[in-house]
């Protein structure tokens, strides 16, 4: 019988780059959490967070998105 990593079969978290997270949270299952999100103190990731994204909450909901680069002169 040969061994499997348990990532390779998809059922670890994926954290992305420079990912702030706080204390007491739980990331559950083979979700994503995208580059620069931010997860707040007790939240409970259950669903992949998009990049840049700030989430808190059980189950974790988004309360705030990176705005997108003005174009002001």
């Amino acid at each position: 019988m040969g061994v499997t990593s348990r990532h390779r079969l998809g059922v670890l978290p994926t954290i992305g780059d420079r990912v702030d997270i706080g204390c007491n949270v739980c990331i559950l299952g083979p979700v994503t959490i995208g580059p620069d999100a931010i997860i707040g103190a007790g939240a409970v990731a259950i669903q992949d967070v998009p990049a840049g994204a700030t989430v808190v909450g059980f189950p974790a909901h988004v309360v705030g998105q990176p705005s997108a680069p003005s174009s002001h002169n």
